[in-house]
This record gives C-alpha cells, sequence and structure tokens, in this order.
C-alpha cells in the first residue's frame, strides 16, 4: 500500500493489483468490449472511481475497472476499503449491492 488518504470514514488506498481478489459471486459479467471502454475511460479520465474492496482484499464492486486496469499494465489502482465495511453487517451490503447489479443489468443493454 503506497498512500492512504483519510476523509472521515472514507479511506482511499492504493493497493498492487496482483494483491486484489475478483469475487467470484460477482453476478456481473464485463464484455471483451466493455472492458476495452472501461480502460479507454480509465486512460483519458484517470482512475476516478475506486474499487470497492471487502476483507482480504476480495473486490465488491469494480471488477470491470479491476480488469481494465489489468489491460493496461497498471501496477496499482486506487481503492476504498473503508473498515465499517470489515464488520459483521458486511455480507448483507454486498448482497445489496449485487442485487442492485443485477438490476441494473437486466434493464440495461451492451
Amino acid at each position: 500500500m503506497a498512500t492512504a488518504i483519510s476523509l472521515g470514514r472514507l479511506i482511499i488506498t492504493y493497493v498492487a493489483l496482483s494483491a486484489l481478489v475478483l469475487d467470484p459471486r460477482n453476478p456481473r459479467q464485463h464484455s471483451a468490449r466493455q472492458i476495452k471502454q472501461i480502460a479507454r475511460s480509465i486512460e483519458s479520465f484517470g482512475f476516478v472511481v475506486p474499487l470497492l474492496i471487502h476483507c482480504h482484499n476480495r473486490i465488491v464492486a469494480g471488477a470491470g475497472r479491476f480488469l481494465a486496469a489489468q489491460l493496461l499494465g497498471m501496477d496499482v489502482v486506487p481503492v476504498n476499503g473503508s473498515l465499517h465495511l470489515y464488520s459483521a453487517a458486511s455480507p448483507l451490503a454486498c448482497a445489496g449491492h449485487y442485487r442492485s447489479y443485477r438490476q441494473w443489468s437486466a434493464t440495461t443493454t451492451t
């Protein structure tokens, strides 16, 4: 971890891509075309939205950004690993996040 910036409970840290783990339960799947689009966005605007991680560096939100960063050959990416995400309520927060993605995915075409 290179740098941490704390704004209240929000903590943005830069973490090596190799230390992050994709969550196999993530229902949101990105096509190769979408990953390339995300990569172009990162090249144009920078890494604007950090990945959201759970304990053990498992990615809760941002799998597409993670894959795009890999495509770009990035070494580190910004993550939000706020301490309040490590509580017993975390699985419930993850389930709610995934449910909203499923609803969004069902109404979105690629």
